[in-house]
């Protein structure tokens, strides 16, 4: 029953599904059932029964004929085809409710009984496939850049049929889906975990038809010869040029691409196959075309190409009728519009990192944003209907969607915890003041007691140091009395002490001729004179007269014989010494009176004495200058006693003028100590008197400030208040401000408001989300009235679009799209000069390089229209472009002549420029996305997105006039004009010459 069951079915399909200009690829032949059956026998036999075995058959089936459905209605026709047919033939062998159990998802995950890896088999359900997905997701995060992806249903299900795909021998992807449907991003995934090194081409400013040759050959060496397995990522707007297709299509139909080898290079590559070819047992493996054909076949087995193209539009369609192997040669896998269930996946997932009071609030939130993303589309179906243009939506659309809500919400946030911080500190500031004036009151009472008791102490003082002042006075007196009387002794003293002084300065010659007399004996001679039996008369004189000066007075000798004296010189060197020892200051008078009359005797000389013995004459001469000396101390000793008598007085006079001036001094030292007592007590009385005076001000100073504030005081707290109830409702007042700047921008005046008010507004209400009654989300949250005034001063109309305009050009994330014909964007942007669509290709790379995060608008002149486009004019980053719209299209952007600025992302302005692409060429990607690279003809012929427009006909019709590079920029737009109305027929028939279904294909956002 499988094989009539598909032949059943195909046959069906080739009835229900006719191709038309849209649905082109609705061709059916037996390609189709040999999908059917390839996939059948790529599961294992030992694995399933007879339910698992219809199940595989249904999934197959579902594979090759559903996945190419461009609508969700003809996905449930053939549906309700395939229960049908299933009915029909399966009904009596199995249990139908098993066989339509969902989900019915199948990829190359499992491991066999015999425990082969990657084995084809069912998965059970969402969550252990998400599990599973979610590990290899991991895996490859680890070894690659990371892709942030939120696996939700549909991405699993797409994951599972690109897997399948290139598990299949020789199995080729085309991935159908507007940008940011995350096709690029999920290929990658499949490829990894089909164990497929990945190879996407790098595009710059100048790749072009021989780079792209270089990096295919390239390829095809590291698979055909080294033997690696590769998936080949490319999308269409990496096509910068026709021929690449041709290189492609040869790729799919049959490998071998004619040109992509030089004649040496082929012959290299043909020699290093032979030894491979010889290994196979081939018996002509010499042959250079059986190696080619062998090296062509292991290229097309382990190379799996994967293109990612967008069906917006008409190029998607001419490229496949024109190279029949992109879709004839290839599975196709359409990527519809994220179901809800996908959209409140990513929501949660990327709101989760904010604070929104509660996850129910977050989970409010994101059904929201879906409820956004999916009112929008139905109401460009409206809008399609009513104004006959269409308006495009991507996922890339809700991703920035999310993130402008997310970045919005958290700058509006911080300014409002700005101010409140603000006004809370004033409060606190307030408070604190209050506190610091009860405190300086209690400070200065204290001050002022300080200052009274200080103020009395110094009185005191003073008092007390007058009284000092006098007794240091007196004492001072009586020391100048006795220094007086002291001084007049001192003159005393050093008069008697200058006569005592000159007397005996007189009288030392005398003793000094006596001692040198001494000194001029010797022992020699005292021993010799000692010796003599009976010396001279007058030598014994001598003798006798030695020993009455020298004897005691109380014993005066009376025997003065000559041996009386030799016993004084028994012992000669002690008689000696006796002498030299001899006190000529106190010689007794007795003894001088006894010696005198010997000395007197007119022989007792010591010239005469010294003929007879020289000591005798020495001693002479000492006896004769001690009487002498003897009687000139007699003479001085009156003075010396007088002489001590006045220094006796002198002492203690001096000691008591000693005890005088001491006593001044003490009482100096105490006067001087209570002075500085004094002048610490004063200057200390003064600074408590500043610090009062300066507590006195700062207390005068506080209360006028308290005072003053008390009623902003209540104001401000009251702010805080009214602050804290707007940060909970930022909630939704943002959310909805985010909303109107993603989505409304290319929508006339009424479906502005009816979006605005009808549709979002109260569902965010029922949905308990917080949100400012009566919001207006531009004045209120995007702008204010004086920026909006600032704006109109600057040349911006004052009507209501044109504010919304200048709001949304203002706050919005991504580059501009200013549709103005009457150039009032380009005077309220500052931008000061219009720009003739010629100009364009050197001006879009100049923009193109400004500093990325820039906002940057870039308004030209589309007065006399300029259809022409500039495929390699880069006008900013990826997913965003400007584009020349005609006088008509533009006029019918901005309803009539009504001057207005449109705010118009590439998804509908057409294809990004290239030198965007190869920057980021996947920034949504990260999030699910190709990088916002919908296609429509607007970006070719200036008309409506997704509509036929001029098309080649009428630039025909243009280029028969004049060739456009020979005519001035004007007559070429006036031209083109005359050509689109030729083409589209009067004003009034605008679309009269559209194909059926344009529109109605392409309803996908911005």
């Amino acid at each position: 029953p499988l094989a009539e069951a598909t032949i059943e079915l195909h046959r069906g399909m080739t009835k229900a599904f006719l191709p038309t200009a849209i649905k082109f690829h609705y061709q059916w032949n037996l390609r189709e059932m040999s999908n059917i059956c390839q996939g059948v026998m790529q599961s294992n036999p030992a694995m399933h029964d007879g339910i698992k075995i219809v199940r595989l058959w249904l999934h197959e089936c579902e594979r090759t004929f559903a996945d190419r459905m461009t609508t969700e209605d003809d996905k449930a026709q053939y549906m309700e085809m395939s229960t049908g047919i299933c009915r029909q033939f399966f009904a009596e062998n199995v249990n139908l409710e098993e066989v339509f159990m969902t989900p019915n998802i199948w990829g190359p995950f499992a491991t066999s009984p015999a425990g082969d890896d990657n084995t084809y088999d069912q998965c059970v359900d969402y969550d252990s496939l998400g599990k599973l997905l979610n590990g290899k997701l991991s895996d490859y995060n680890t070894d690659f850049a990371a892709m942030n992806l939120v696996l939700f249903n549909q991405a699993m299900e797409h994951v599972c049929r690109i897997s399948r795909i290139l598990s299949n021998p020789r199995g080729n992807a085309l991935l159908v889906g507007v940008g940011g449907s995350g096709k690029q991003s999920l290929a990658r995934l499949s490829s990894f975990i089909c164990q497929l090194d990945i190879f996407q081409i790098m595009v710059t400013s100048t790749y072009g038809i021989n780079d792209f040759r270089l990096d295919v050959m390239e390829l095809y060496k590291k698979v055909g010869l080294k033997g690696a397995t590769f998936s080949f990522i490319i999308t269409d707007s990496q096509i910068v040029d026709r021929q690449m297709l041709v290189y492609i299509n040869d790729m799919l139909a049959s490998g071998n691409i004619p040109d992509l080898f030089a004649p040496d290079e082929r012959e290299a590559v043909e020699g290093a196959m032979v030894n491979e070819v010889k290994a196979t047992g081939h018996p002509d493996y010499s042959n250079k075309d059986v190696c080619w054909d062998f090296f062509i076949n292991k290229v097309r087995n382990a190379l799996h190409a994967i293109l990612c193209f967008s069906p917006v539009g008409q190029q998607f369609r001419v490229w496949c009728m024109q190279f029949p192997a992109l879709a004839n040669s290839t599975i196709i896998d359409w990527f519809h519009p994220w179901p809800h269930q996908a959209l409140v996946s990513v929501a949660n997932r990327f709101l989760a990192d904010i604070d929104l009071t509660s996850k129910e609030m977050t989970k409010n939130v994101a059904d929201h944003m879906a409820y956004c993303h999916e009112i929008v589309n139905d109401t460009s179906v409206l809008f399609l209907a009513q104004e006959r243009r269409t308006v495009y939506t991507t996922p890339k659309s809700f991703l920035e969607f999310i993130a402008l809500y997310k970045q919005m919400l958290a700058v509006k946030r911080t300014a409002l915890v700005d101010k409140t911080e603000r006004l809370v500190l004033g409060i606190d500031k307030i408070r604190e003041a209050s506190e610091q004036v009860a405190g300086l009151k209690e400070v200065l009472t204290k001050e002022q007691v300080v200052v009274a008791e200080k103020s009395a102490a110094t009185a005191a003082l003073l008092e007390f140091v007058g009284k000092e002042k006098l007794v240091v006075g007196e004492q001072s007196d009586l020391a100048a009395e006795e220094e007086a009387k002291t001084n007049k002794i001192v003159e005393e003293v050093d008069a008697f002490a200058a006569a005592c002084a000159a007397d005996l300065a007189a009288a030392k010659p005398v003793v000094d001729e006596a001692l040198a007399a001494l000194d001029s004996l010797d022992k020699t001679s005292l021993t010799e004179l000692k010796s003599m039996g009976k010396p001279p008369g007058d030598v014994e004189m001598v003798a006798g007269a030695v020993m009455v000066l020298t004897a005691d007075p109380k014993k005066i000798p009376k025997d003065r014989s000559w041996a009386n004296s030799k016993k004084m010189m028994q012992n000669v060197g002690q008689w000696m010494a006796g002498l030299q020892a001899f006190d000529q200051d106190n010689i007794p008078q007795a003894c001088v009176d006894a010696a005198e009359p010997i000395t007197k005797d007119p022989n007792f000389t010591p010239e005469s004495i010294k003929t007879k013995s020289f000591a005798a004459a020495g001693l002479a001469s000492w006896a004769l200058n001690m009487i002498k000396y003897h009687h000139i101390r007699c003479e001085i000793r009156p003075k010396e006693e007088k002489l001590a008598e006045a220094q006796e007085k002198l002492s203690v006079s001096k000691a008591s003028l000693k005890k005088v001036q001491d006593q001044v001094a003490a009482l100096n030292a105490k006067l001087a100590g209570l002075v500085k007592q004094f002048e610490d007590a004063r200057d200390e009385k003064q600074r408590i008197e500043d610090q009062a005076q300066k507590t006195q001000d700062k207390l005068n100073l506080a209360e006028r400030l308290v005072g003053g504030l008390a009623d902003e005081n209540v104001r401000w707290a009251n702010t805080i208040q009214e602050l804290k109830e707007r940060t909970l409702l930022l909630i939704g007042d943002v959310l909805l401000a985010c909303a109107f700047i993603s989505y409304i921008g290319p929508f006339s005046r009424n479906f502005r408001q009816d979006l605005c008010n009808n549709k979002w507004s109260p569902d965010m209400k029922q949905r308990g989300i917080p949100l400012t009654d009566g919001l207006d989300p531009v004045l209120n949250v995007m702008t204010d009235e004086a920026e909006v005034a600032s704006w109109n001063n600057e040349g911006l109309p004052s009507d209501q679009v044109s504010t919304e305009n200048g709001a949304i050009v203002t706050n919005c994330t991504r580059w501009p799209l200013m549709i103005d014909p009457q150039l009032q964007g380009v005077d309220a942007r500052g931008e000061g000069r219009a720009q003739d669509p010629a100009d364009l290709p050197e001006e879009l790379p100049r923009r193109a390089r400004q500093v990325p995060g820039e906002r940057a608008a870039l308004p030209h002149r589309a007065a006399e229209g300029g259809d022409r486009p500039h495929p390699r004019a880069g006008a900013g980053p990826p997913g965003h472009q400007a584009r020349v719209l005609d006088a008509d299209e533009a006029r019918r952007q901005g309803g009539g002549l009504q001057r207005q600025v449109q705010a118009v992302p590439a998804d509908q302005a057409g294809q990004p420029p290239l030198q965007a692409r190869d920057r980021g060429a996947d920034h949504a990607d990260q999030l699910h996305g190709d990088g916002g690279r919908a296609r429509g003809p607007a970006a070719r012929h200036g008309g409506e997105p997704g509509a036929p427009g001029p098309g080649g006909a009428a630039r025909r019709a243009a280029a028969r006039h004049e060739p456009d590079e020979d005519r001035p920029a004007e007559v070429r737009g006036r031209a083109a004009v005359r050509a689109l109305q030729r083409h589209r027929g009067h004003p009034g028939e605008r679309g009269a010459h559209r194909e059926p279904g344009d529109h109605q294909e392409d309803r996908q956002v911005h």
